[in-house]
């Protein structure tokens, strides 16, 4: 309806849209502010190749559809207060001055190869973003965000689980928050990363016998602990198999907060 608009530089919606259309106001290159309000869903192409540089996504809003923001090239933050949103695939692909999203307290949000790379022209993965910080959970795959360096999320993740669900390689502080967190699998197995682990979940547990989420990694150099109680599987051996095993690695500070009430070895 708006396409290609291109002096179009602020929307104001009225009450009653609750889903943008496709295409509707793709191409407006002067854009600047939109207000979504009451928006619920956002069709895909929606604002494909906008001007936008910042990005609030409302409470209300529960899809995002694949492209919706897709080349918007100029835009650099993203700040999600929905309480349970989808942004599907390549919803933020070829967006690559993108570098920081927040997630507000108690949303859900899943990232469903959101920011990849596709074969169209100029639709790159957003490997500039550096950091998300998610004060709720997060579920999906952002592996293919290979410049983040800064990962914040509460423990119920789902991506908190799945380690191999993110690109881990650049990553150097990883904080988790909440009530609980749980290490498992390999995920940080034979990595140098994260050289900052900053734990302020209530509950932490790393002490599976199948699993081995820090396994001879020599990466993490700052472990902080801030919660109440602290599980880990005392077995200590040449090989680090678990967090606490690397006291006796390359970590060079460990801190345990006073708040920490117990710390059980098994």
């Amino acid at each position: 309806m708006f396409c290609r608009c291109n002096a179009l530089e602020s929307i104001t919606l009225g009450k009653s849209i609750e889903k943008i259309g496709t295409n509707a106001f793709s191409g407006t290159s002067s854009l600047e502010n939109i207000d979504l309000k009451n928006v619920t869903q956002i069709s895909g192409y929606a604002f494909y190749d906008s001007g936008l540089r910042e990005l609030i996504l409302p409470k209300k809003v529960r899809l995002v559809d694949g492209r919706a923001f897709g080349r918007c090239a100029e835009l650099e933050k993203i700040y999600i207060d929905s309480d349970n949103v989808t942004l599907n695939g390549n919803s933020f692909t070829g967006c690559s001055s993108l570098s920081y999203i927040e997630t507000a307290e108690n949303t859900s949000v899943a990232m469903n190869n959101s920011f990849k790379k596709t074969g169209q022209p100029e639709e790159t993965a957003a490997v500039n973003l550096e950091e998300i910080n998610a004060k709720g959970t997060i579920s999906g795959s952002i592996i293919e965000l290979t410049g983040l360096k800064k990962l914040s999320m509460d423990g119920d993740s789902e991506i908190a689980k799945n380690i191999n669900r993110i690109a881990i390689n650049s990553l150097q502080t990883l904080t988790i928050s909440g009530n609980s967190c749980e290490f498992d699998g390999y995920g940080f197995a034979r990595q140098n990363v994260p050289e900052n682990l900053i734990v302020t979940a209530e509950n932490t547990k790393a002490y599976d016998q199948k699993n081995a989420a820090f396994r001879s990694n020599l990466g993490i150099k700052n472990a902080k602990f801030t919660g109440k109680r602290l599980i880990f599987r005392d077995r200590c051996s040449q090989v680090a198999q678990t967090l606490i095993d690397l006291i006796c690695q390359k970590l060079r500070m460990l801190h345990l907060d006073p708040s920490v009430l117990e710390m059980i070895l098994i």
